[in-house]
Formats: structure tokens, sequence, C-alpha cells
């Protein structure tokens, strides 16, 4: 095809186009660069895509007037018109995103605080768990074990310690720990 059909073919596929962002501007109103070639008439002749090529602003004048029963001042109206509904498809999605009240955020932080403080109560649940089948395993090694266990086992306990301590001492971390639960039980 050559160059001249394509730009002819181009013509009715920008109406196309633009017909269709008329009639559902909903889908594009996100798309800035369609919004900033649809702003003058030179980025819009510029404007290539996969339906059509770009074209001086001359060219698509003239090849408009031969081939559109309106010319060009049918294009331009068209081109006008889909801008002001992409424009207004815009506003009209950035209205309907409401920023938070604070009666909304008071409400998400007290569902935040309320979900720590279950998540606080189920971690000690778990660690309690944890230093019951410690002291069982530490009774054990010490009631039926060799040397060789019961230092493997002080190894382990260290160990175990250390992934619940971030870097506090883990004897200090298990005494403030106990603490902690002696205190939330006496409550």
């Amino acid at each position: 095809m050559l160059r001249k059909d394509l730009r002819r073919s181009s013509i009715v596929d920008r109406v196309r186009c633009l017909e269709q962002i008329v009639a559902f501007p909903d889908g594009q109103a996100d798309n800035d660069v369609l919004i900033a070639a649809l702003s003058a008439q030179g980025s819009f002749a510029k404007l290539e895509t996969d339906g059509f090529i770009g074209m001086s602003l001359n060219a698509l004048k003239k090849l408009s007037d031969e081939e559109l029963e309106g010319g060009f001042a049918s294009v331009d109206a068209l081109r006008k018109k889909a801008l002001t509904r992409l424009k207004l498809s815009k506003q009209k999605e950035t209205q309907t995103e409401k920023p938070y009240t604070k009666a909304d955020l008071v409400t998400k932080l007290k569902a935040a605080k309320d979900t720590c403080g279950q998540l606080q109560g189920e971690l000690m649940v778990a660690t309690m768990c944890l230093m019951q089948l410690m002291q069982s395993h530490e009774h054990l090694a010490a009631a039926l074990g060799t040397d060789r266990e019961r230092k493997r086992f002080k190894k382990e306990r260290q160990e175990i310690l250390s992934l619940f301590s971030h870097g506090v001492q883990s004897d200090v971390a298990l005494a403030k720990f106990q603490n902690v639960v002696l205190f939330k039980n006496a409550r």
C-alpha cells in the first residue's frame, strides 16, 4: 500500500477512533498521552497508534477535506468533543474517589489496634507453649540424658530463644517475657 493510501485510510481510522472515544470515554480517561495529543491540532495530526499513522497538520487537513464529507472542520470538531468527554470522564473518576474522613481514619486505627491486640495474645499463647515444651525437654534431658544430650539441649535452647529475642540476650528476653506473662495473668 502506498504512503498516500495509508494516510487516506488513517483519516477514516482517526474519525472512528474519535467517535469511539466520544461514545465510551471511560476506557481512555487515564490515557494522558491521548489527552495531550487531542489538546492541539498539530499534536493530534502527529499521533501514531496501531490504527493510524502520524502526519503533518497540513496533510491531515488536505486529506480530511478530500476524504470526509465535512472536511477537516468535522474532524476538528470531533477531536474537541472527544477531548471534552475524556476530561469530563477523568473529573468524574477523581470525584468519586473521596479522601478518608477523620472518622474513617479513627475507625481504621481502632481496627488495627484490635488486630494487634489479638496477634499479641496469639503470640503470647504460642510462646507459652514453646516455653512449656522447652521446660519439659530440659527436665527430660536432665533426668534421662547424657552430658552430650544436655549440651545439645542448651545449644538448641539458645538457638530457639535467639529467634524470639531479636538481638536481646536470650535469658534476659525469657525473663522479661515471663514477667509480662505473670503480669497479664494477674489482671
